[in-house]
């Protein structure tokens, strides 16, 4: 998870705390059920800024399971340095 990722999901716990009550922010991160479920109750409250946070923390955390769902495509594998210093200082 990226650090604008977790800003939101700091940012929408601390406003939706208000109109929901607490959120388990490790669930909300990997649980897709209680996500909905949350993000349910924070659709039927009339916070426009909560509702814009929800918005963007749904789409970021769909794009971060997608990610997480796909490692072979997301992680390339690094070229071994051991071509370049083979020999040493004084070759």
């Amino acid at each position: 998870m990226d650090n604008s990722t977790l800003q939101l999901i700091a940012k929408f716990t601390i406003r939706a705390r208000k109109h929901i009550g607490a959120i388990d922010v490790k669930l909300l991160a990997e649980n897709e059920t209680y996500r909905e479920e949350v993000f349910k109750q924070v659709n039927e409250t009339a916070d426009e800024e909560l509702l814009m946070i929800s918005l963007s923390l749904r789409e970021s955390l769909s794009t971060a399971t997608t990610q997480a769902s796909n490692p072979e495509e997301n992680t390339a594998a690094p070229k071994p340095l051991l071509d370049k210093y083979l020999k040493g200082t004084r070759g």
